[in-house]
């Protein structure tokens, strides 16, 4: 790899002991071609280029792939001038906050949230002990705090798309915002990875400006890793909500006590909802459940969400259901009669909880009719918005829409250039957003077009294998992991020889048919 200071036409502070390349000729001979005449970068692309939404510079310098577009006959960097430039912007970089925790420099406060935590009690109704390991971080008051004045959350008639592991990242919510989504949330994150300094988990809570209420999703079997995250979200990050995830059903989670494990420890849950609200003081808290682990028992549930108040006096915002049971997954239909017995299972003499509803949501007739009567405050999108992004669109103008495979190639394409910008143009983030890109495609290719139906598609049809009215609709319909890298050839280059992919979330999703 070409060192970052020489690719961007800077001196190596480094010297003769960099590790990495400074000769460029030799550099660029073994780099190989350019993927293309334009960096999308530089321009940034999008679906409607214009010449205000270029960013006007490349900070892969000659690393990028598309390097020769920006780069002089003398490997000089071509930029804008500096007053011209748009600079690429995220929030929740966190640039040095995992460094601080990992060399215990960074200084908590210490005060009523984690006397809050100490006042609980050291067995739980199920006889397991959970006391925590006394921390031998310091505390006092530093840093900046969020203003004590924040408007209300207000989740009622909003589209929320839901925290999608693996799949939900930046690149795709700004999709789905700029398609129609009100609400963004994180990838669900790790306490204890967030507090071991895991660069990775960290990344998962990046923000794009365009996404304007986002939350933040974190889940966890600990008292005390729940209230020094939410402290740090409170005072380092930007954030309109933060979401517990008690309702994962992976098993590596539920062991570790977190996710849907915590729905059959309801005391280790209501203790760390009541830290996270003291740690979060004016930082509204959503706490994400399913119907229960092997039966329905979140009619009973609600209403002791309700009940919790931290230590100011603060309490849950609201509560998102997921409409199957733990042991169901995904196999079964929501539950949609359930997850409205439980939003009316509150107590009446308490403030009220708003009740999101999530589970099979697929087009703008499910979304309607499940909010027609008034008994939920909105509902949450998740596999539906990764098969068809658009139904956001559907939803809010009421409409099937029988978009053509052009304009869906158009989104995969606004995907591939939000990517680079996320990830880099350099190699390793070509890399990184086809890998994104090829699962994503596992589940675009899912979408039956309306126009080729006779009936709306269903979330849980298992359609057959189609022709569609042009080869590239058939080609979006593919099921073949084979079509679906010829697809990122399209945007991000040709792969290298041998290449396979296998998608971390497989499905049944099609008939074993193929199209003659």
């Amino acid at each position: 790899m070409q060192c970052k200071f020489i690719a961007k036409g800077e001196p190596c502070p480094y010297g003769a002991a960099c590790k990495y390349e400074h000769d460029i000729p030799t550099f660029l001979k073994n780099r190989g071609e350019d993927i293309g005449p334009v960096c999308p970068f530089w321009v940034l692309l999008g679906f409607s280029y214009s010449p205000q939404n270029a960013h006007g510079y490349c900070p892969m310098g000659l690393n990028c792939r598309w390097a020769m577009s920006h780069t002089s006959a003398s490997f000089e960097p071509i930029e804008k001038p500096q007053a011209e430039q748009t600079p690429y912007v995220e929030l929740n970089t966190f640039r040095s906050i995992p460094l601080q925790i990992r060399k215990k420099t960074y200084v908590f406060q210490f005060d009523s949230w984690k006397q809050n935590a100490k006042n609980t009690p050291e067995i739980d109704a199920s006889g397991i002990d959970i006391r925590e390991t006394p921390s031998s971080r310091s505390f006092a008051a530093i840093g900046p705090i969020l203003p004590p004045d924040r408007a209300p959350l207000d989740f009622r008639g909003k589209i929320y798309i839901a925290p999608l592991t693996t799949v939900g990242n930046l690149p795709f919510r700004r999709i789905c915002v700029e398609l129609g989504a009100d609400i963004t949330c994180s990838e669900m994150a790790m306490c204890g990875n967030l507090l071991h300094s895991c660069a990775s988990e960290w990344a998962l809570l990046r923000r794009h400006p365009s996404e304007q209420c986002f939350g933040v999703q974190i889940t966890t079997g600990k008292v005390e890793d729940a209230g020094y995250v939410c402290e740090l979200l409170r005072r380092e990050g930007t954030v309109d909500f933060v979401d517990l995830n008690a309702g994962c059903p992976i098993d590596a989670v539920e062991k570790a006590g977190a996710g849907a494990g915590l729905l059959t420890k309801v005391g280790r849950l209501k203790r760390i909802v009541r830290c996270m609200l003291g740690s979060l003081e004016n930082v509204p808290l959503m706490v994400k459940v399913r119907t229960g682990d092997h039966e329905n028992t979140s009619h009973r549930l609600v209403p002791q969400l309700q009940r919790i108040r931290g230590n100011r006096g603060n309490r849950v915002s609201g509560v998102i259901i997921h409409g199957r049971t733990k042991q169901g997954r995904y196999t079964k239909s929501a539950d949609w009669e359930y997850i409205k017995a439980c939003a009316k299972s509150q107590d009446a003499d308490l403030p009220r909880l708003q009740v999101i509803g999530n589970g099979d949501v697929f087009d703008n007739e499910d979304y309607w009719n499940r909010m027609e009567d008034g008994v939920l405050d909105g509902i949450m999108i998740g596999r539906g918005a990764l098969i068809k992004p658009w139904i956001c669109t559907e939803i809010k103008e009421r409409r099937h829409w029988d978009i053509s495979a052009g304009e869906r190639l158009e989104i995969v394409k606004r995907f591939c250039d939000y990517g680079l910008e996320h990830w880099g143009s350099d190699a390793q983030g070509v890399d990184r957003t086809r890998r994104f890109l090829l699962e994503w495609l596992s589940f675009l290719c899912r979408y039956v077009p309306i126009g080729l139906l006779e009936h709306p598609q269903t979330m849980q049809q298992r359609p057959v294998a189609y022709v569609g009215r042009s080869e590239l609709e058939t080609l979006l319909g593919s099921r073949r992991a084979e079509d679906w890298i010829k697809i990122s050839e399209m945007f991000l280059g040709p792969v290298a020889e041998g290449f396979t992919f296998i998608p971390k979330h497989r499905s049944s999703a099609w008939v074993e048919s193929e199209p003659k």
